[in-house]
């Protein structure tokens, strides 16, 4: 995540939830209103959810160096295939869900070799 980390957010992320709760209700109207919950993530937020050090969420940094040494999606366990944004193709949203789509080819692929 590109934010800084050692800082206490309470007061600004409110404050940009409050910006972006207004900002949706010029289009749906009566939003706030129906919020049963909310929490606004922060770089400790994502930590505290996830695990992943100083609340990564793109995995490693995007440098040609990192991209050229992420971790494979095939393990030495048979069977065992990685997905996320700490393997390729790599972080972000899009990529996370890509690499989840091409570990799952390759299971059902390894699955039909086995019958």
């Amino acid at each position: 995540m590109f934010a800084p980390w050692d800082r206490s957010w309470q007061e600004q992320k409110q404050r940009v939830a409050d910006r972006l709760i207004d900002e949706a209700e010029q289009v749906i109207p009566g939003l706030r209103d129906a919020i049963v919950y909310r929490d606004a993530g922060t770089p400790t937020t994502m930590q505290r959810y996830t695990g992943n050090h100083r609340g990564a969420i793109y995995g490693w940094d995007a440098t040609p160096k990192s991209l050229a040494t992420r971790l494979s999606m095939e393990t030495p366990v048979p069977g065992l295939f990685l997905a996320g944004h700490w393997t390729r193709p790599g972080g972000g949203l899009y990529a996370v869900v890509t690499s989840g789509q091409i570990a799952a080819q390759r299971v059902f692929k390894e699955l039909e070799t086995r019958h």
